[in-house]
């Protein structure tokens, strides 16, 4: 009998067994496409368009999912060192992002003093901004990402800036998304000190000392994590497995494919998505699926286009446009990845990583906006199904009624992003947080 079982070989469940596997837990992952990775996956494209070389030669690492993690976690640093991994950081150049704005695009402001100079914001606006230290608390948990920015920084405020974030980073419409499920942390700044502004200052300042917030990935791109992480798994995981029954009984868990027992364990770590983990549990707790609906989020488009320097109106400079205060603007986000990963882009190219709702996209949408050619010299495409969870308005509270619900079966553990925590960082403390929590229980 294994210590852990876990369904899913993503980011979570990987990082999950790894952790267990260095307490001393015999562990067994479960994963029922023929590759790791989930989300994260990496297309390395030999001979792409060069711009000193029409005929190609160039090269360029395409992420179909998330381009890093942001360097600020201490779990990724200690997983890449027991890995012997050495990531490397988005370069300085990228650090101005930008949001469209009434066509035009506008720095991001990073600090109060930003805010209050920019062109986002009315002087009306800046006005309601700056008074934010005396907004009103409030003790409602199911406020929305719209609803806590309008108390705290005003209606304009919140109408420019949570449109653009919510929307451009999670496909996420702000007055339906969870303030709690989804910024947890401000809401944790505003119950400790009682405002916003203080910390922003503080961000603003460290990041001003360290040279700014990165982003981090390898050489030969971000699926070199859960492959390395496999690799050091050997024998413990399992592709081309899709388990579609869990049963609990005699004090542990039994997995099952068309019937047939494949694994049993006293613990069990589910880090599928919301639906399939609600299909595997529906004779324990069938309120999973009305939680599976409504966590169910948008497919992610991913399109990264090449284009020659020297046919650009003008130099594209920055990380590029976290996102639009226009709703009905088709496209997402744009990572400008020459300026941030130079050595994942072709030399003399500029590399745009589009992100879309729908998989096709008109180019002409950023033709005008960017000063771009009429058409890209190299293009791939790839869709995520369900590629970001949607949290919306009570996200926190269904999932805490969950789990005090699921408690009554020892040794069950949910560790999916459509449960709690969006990107890599959050996958990876997730997994840490339930091994220590196994841990700590068998103790």
């Amino acid at each position: 009998m294994k210590d852990l079982l876990i369904i899913g070989a993503g980011a979570c469940g990987l990082s999950s067994a790894h952790f267990a596997k260095k307490a001393g837990l015999d562990v067994a992952v479960f994963e029922s496409s023929d590759r790791v990775g989930g989300k994260i996956q990496t297309s390395s494209i030999e001979n792409c368009f060069d711009g000193n070389n029409p005929n190609g030669g160039g090269q360029l690492i395409a992420e179909h999912g998330p381009l890093g993690w942001l360097d600020h976690e201490p779990l990724l640093q200690e997983l890449c060192r027991d890995l012997g991994l050495t990531p490397i950081e988005s370069q300085a150049a990228d650090e101005h992002r930008y949001i469209l704005h009434n066509q035009r695009l506008v720095p991001l402001p990073l600090s109060p003093g930003a805010f209050l100079r920019s062109a986002l914001l009315s002087l009306s606006g800046k006005i309601r901004f700056a008074i934010e230290p005396w907004a009103n608390l409030s003790d409602n948990a199911n406020e929305s990402v719209w609803a806590f920015a309008a108390r705290r920084f005003g209606v304009e405020a919140a109408n420019t800036f949570t449109q653009a974030i919510c929307g451009g980073l999670f496909a996420a419409n702000p007055r339906e998304t969870d303030m709690n499920a989804m910024f947890a942390p401000l809401v944790g700044v505003e119950h400790r000190d009682g405002q916003i502004t203080r910390s922003m200052r503080g961000f603003a300042r460290r990041a001003a000392q360290s040279g700014g917030t990165a982003i981090c990935t390898f050489q030969d791109g971000l699926e070199v994590l859960p492959l390395a992480m496999a690799e050091s798994l050997s024998g413990h995981v399992q592709l081309e497995s899709p388990i579609d029954n869990a049963h609990f009984h005699n004090d542990a868990w039994s997995l099952y494919i068309d019937g047939e027992e494949v694994g049993r364990g006293r613990n069990l770590l589910l880090t599928c998505p919301a639906k399939t983990t609600a299909t595997l549990l529906r004779h324990l707790e069938p309120s999973l699926i009305d939680f599976a609906d409504a966590a169910r989020g948008q497919d992610l488009t991913v399109t990264t286009l090449v284009y020659p320097e020297i046919d650009l109106a003008a130099p594209l400079h920055g990380f590029g446009i976290l996102g639009s205060t226009d709703p009905t603007f088709p496209i997402q986000s744009v990572q400008f990845l020459h300026n941030s990963f130079s050595t994942h882009t072709p030399r003399h190219c500029a590399v745009l990583r589009v992100m879309t709702k729908e998989p096709q996209f008109d180019t002409r949408e950023l033709q005008a906006l960017l000063g771009l050619p009429a058409k890209p010299k190299f293009a791939v495409t790839h869709t995520t199904p369900m590629g970001v969870p949607h949290y919306r308005v009570g996200h926190a509270q269904r999932f805490e009624k969950l789990e005090d619900r699921l408690a009554a079966w020892r040794g069950l553990h949910l560790g999916g992003d459509s449960f709690s925590g969006i990107g890599i960082n959050a996958a990876v403390r997730r997994g840490a947080k339930i091994i220590t929590k196994i841990l700590s229980a068998d103790s």
